[in-house]
């Protein structure tokens, strides 16, 4: 197939919600035809990746800057009253992921044959006019992530920017989820929210995937006692997280293990976060290379999630790479993985702190846990599999 596929981001074979994307291109390139056009935020991205042209016959980047939420606030209302905007088929959506220079892209693509198009939620507004099969990957839930953000803001302008970018969002979705010929979620609760919203949806679970080859257990010695947390550190999820743990769990810990250490590891960590470095058990990281060592050298991973939304990539990362992990309800959605046989989930203060010391204590059973997790990861979540769902989807749509 000739594949078109519109993103919000550069695909990354290193960080977040980009990560998923670069497996998907890897595969989806060794049976397909893609071309690749994606917004291009400079300070998001500190490395490029030549890798991505092997995979793409062609790739278009263009230049985007993220801004602050009341620069958003203006930047909606400035571009959403400007003729070339009023005008156009993007009209319905007030988004800052609107860029005169992609939707020129876009129009001119029109005038190619592709057999998908393949965008993912932020920017599928730019494919939803396409006459050609259209297949939005979602992910999640955005607008009710966005009201739960509105919910918990403080500030008056925190709160005027998250309830106004629900309400643009939910309205988004809705319009794109009626015109995409199908939709994909990371799992039931994301499935169960969109069809909620808009019930002749067509969507499907496809949970992410793991690069098993690349997320694999390395000879490196445990440096025991310690634990890890690893994310993107300005996402507010992981921010709550690691706050939660910090508040609630890792005082009790560190009584019951007096040489703990914490490693928190992931790049822009705020204020609030880097300050957990005082304690001299702490160790913030900031931005790194290679997650993959701070992983392999812990007793313990911790995703102690208490917000959020999909599917938590670096849950699935840690078991790949054989290790036990201690994660919450939250953390463990989208994987149907089995508490106590493929890592462990507690939910409040009390069972984090036991599950932790449990195999802080017993070295046998990180070692059957992680070994457990590898096995599951492998069998369940692979990006081969993954791609194969996504691809069937494809051919589905396409044939209807």
């Amino acid at each position: 197939m000739n594949i078109l596929m519109i993103w919000e981001e550069r695909p990354s074979p290193y960080s977040g919600t980009a990560l998923p994307a670069f497996n998907v291109l890897k595969h989806l390139s060794r049976r397909h035809t893609i071309r690749l056009l994606y917004l291009n935020d400079d300070l998001a991205a500190p490395r490029s990746y030549p890798e991505l042209e092997r995979y793409c016959s062609q790739i278009d980047p263009v230049r985007w800057h993220p801004q602050s939420h009341s620069s958003k606030l203006l930047s909606v209302a400035r571009d959403s009253c400007a003729p070339r905007k009023l005008f156009s088929d993007y009209r319905y959506f007030f988004t800052t992921a609107y860029v005169p220079a992609m939707a020129s892209l876009i129009q001119d693509a029109r005038d190619d044959e592709y057999d998908i198009v393949y965008a993912s939620e932020p920017v599928a507004f730019y494919a939803w006019r396409f006459s050609t099969p259209k297949v939005m990957h979602a992910f999640d839930c955005r607008s009710a992530e966005f009201y739960r953000e509105y919910l918990r803001a403080r500030r008056s302008m925190d709160k005027l920017y998250w309830f106004c970018t629900y309400l643009a969002t939910r309205s988004a979705e809705k319009k794109l989820l009626a015109a995409f010929d199908a939709s994909i979620v990371v799992n039931d609760k994301e499935y169960h929210a969109m069809k909620m919203l808009c019930p002749e949806a067509k969507c499907t679970v496809v949970p992410n995937g793991v690069d098993t080859a690349f997320f694999k257990p390395l000879e490196l010695s445990e440096e025991w006692p310690s634990l890890v947390f690893v994310g993107y550190m300005s996402s507010p999820p992981n921010v709550d997280a690691i706050k939660y743990f910090h508040s609630q769990v890792y005082d009790t810990l560190k009584r019951r293990f007096p040489n703990l250490k914490l490693f928190v590891v992931g790049q822009n960590p705020p204020p609030a976060i880097r300050a957990l470095a005082k304690d001299p058990s702490i160790c913030v990281t900031g931005f790194v290379e290679d997650v993959r060592p701070y992983v392999a050298r812990a007793s313990v991973v911790i995703a102690p999630f208490v917000s959020g939304m999909g599917i938590k990539n670096k849950v699935l990362e840690a078991m790949a790479m054989g290790k036990p992990v201690v994660t919450t309800s939250i953390g463990v959605r989208g994987i149907n993985a089995t508490h106590g046989d493929h890592l462990c989930i507690a939910d409040s203060p009390v069972e984090f702190v036991d599950h932790v010391e449990g195999l802080l204590q017993d070295k046998a059973k990180r070692q059957r846990i992680g070994h457990q997790a590898r096995e599951f990861v492998a069998k369940h979540h692979s990006w081969a599999r993954v791609t194969d769902k996504i691809d069937a989807i494809f051919h589905e749509v396409q044939n209807r």
